[in-house]
């Protein structure tokens, strides 16, 4: 068999998919630079952690699109309660509450939803989120241990046309993955809708 030794480690699912196709090679074509460093995933809880390296492989995407240092860390990524309008979220330490941890949160109900089925959904409002910490951390000159971060205006960055593209372009990495145009379609939606909900009107 073909040893391809990628960013991430491949499932056997998505190897035999690519094989099949004959998509293995736009795949190292189109793979970041970074996609030889190492081997680590982004740790998610199940059953989300099934497709980390697509989240992974997206990760590299943004490092090299936003310019951000090779060795940025990965958030930490864990499930906690939320309030009932919130499935998902960004945390950090404010001058408000200066003890709030660097992590991404995922509301219970959100990861009863992946249980359910809606795993890939689910994984790309956790693509939305790490788009967040990327913007939050190049504002902060990628310092991931200062004590306290700068809040944004979250209407603001929903609705900016850049934040809007990045976060899109998951759709990519999933269409590549498992070639499902409703699932590509959901994740441009919630894009949208995340600036609607802000109370902006998209153009």
């Amino acid at each position: 068999m073909l040893q391809l030794k990628l960013k991430f480690k491949m499932t056997e699912k998505w190897l035999r998919s690519f094989l099949k196709l004959g998509l293995v090679a736009v795949l190292l074509v189109h793979a970041p630079k970074s996609a030889l460093a190492t081997t680590s995933l982004i740790p998610l809880p199940s059953p989300l952690s099934k497709d980390a390296d697509i989240l992974t492989f997206y990760w590299d995407w943004l490092v090299e699109e936003l310019n951000a240092p090779p060795n940025f860390p990965y958030p930490e990524i864990k499930v906690g309660d939320l309030p009932a309008n919130k499935v998902m979220g960004l945390m950090f330490p404010t001058f408000q509450d200066p003890q709030m941890p660097l992590h991404i949160i995922i509301s219970k109900r959100e990861m009863k939803r992946a249980e359910d089925g809606s795993d890939l959904e689910v994984l790309g409002n956790v693509a939305h989120e790490i788009v967040h910490y990327f913007i939050l951390l190049s504002d902060h000159n990628w310092d991931h241990t200062q004590p306290e971060f700068l809040r944004r205006n979250n209407a603001k960055e929903h609705c900016d046309p850049e934040f809007m593209r990045l976060v899109r372009h998951f759709g990519n990495f999933i269409w590549n993955a498992y070639h499902s145009d409703n699932i590509v379609r959901a994740i441009k939606k919630s894009v949208n809708r995340s600036c609607w909900e802000e109370g902006q009107i998209l153009n």
